[in-house]
């Protein structure tokens, strides 16, 4: 079984909503430019700063960082990351790429996808709730985690960590990161 309580951090009410995707095999500009940001536009800002608040007018943002060969993407009560269209959809063609989203309005979604090809898509909160996880599919590694006995943010964390090779770190969100505003979402 995965150690899902080194993520237990994610617990706090600050990471109520957050989508997390991690992208293997294409840079950082590419990710920014996927998500419909301008790369020469980044500044730097705190996950908190970062806040998404669907208000007409207010600005909307992607965090990134690169961590070995892969590129983060953090979005702050975002959707971006989990809605696999358009710029996103394009990289992971040629990409390994790996997403989990939550929020108070829904289920969540876990996307794992390598070079196209769909490896996983189903919703934890379904799998934390003694379901069957409700995509298609759903890949049998799932089950390094016991869905039942931990907090579903964490136990996603725990399992995208583990598939894409990159420990998700609590500094993450604590610290400035690369931040860039999406024009066309605000």
């Amino acid at each position: 079984m995965l150690d899902v309580q080194q993520y237990q951090w994610i617990a706090d009410q600050r990471y109520s909503a957050v989508t997390v995707a991690l992208f293997d095999g294409v840079t950082e500009d590419e990710v920014i430019r996927a998500y419909g940001g301008d790369p020469r536009s980044s500044e730097t800002a705190t996950f908190d700063e970062a806040f998404n608040s669907f208000e007409p007018g207010a600005p909307f943002w992607v965090q990134t960082l690169t961590v070995g060969s892969c590129i983060v993407a953090i979005e702050n009560n975002g959707y971006l990351g989990s809605a696999i269209e358009g710029g996103i959809e394009a990289l992971t063609q040629r990409a390994r790429f790996g997403s989990v989203k939550w929020s108070a309005t829904g289920g969540v979604p876990f996307l794992y996808i390598v070079n196209g090809d769909v490896v996983a898509d189903f919703d934890a909160l379904s799998l934390a709730g003694g379901g069957t996880g409700g995509g298609d599919p759903v890949p049998e590694w799932v089950t390094r985690v016991a869905w039942s006995d931990v907090d579903v943010q964490a136990a996603c964390l725990a399992l995208l960590s583990d598939v894409m090779n990159v420990p998700i770190e609590e500094k993450w969100f604590m610290t400035p990161l690369r931040t860039t505003r999406l024009p066309g979402l605000d």
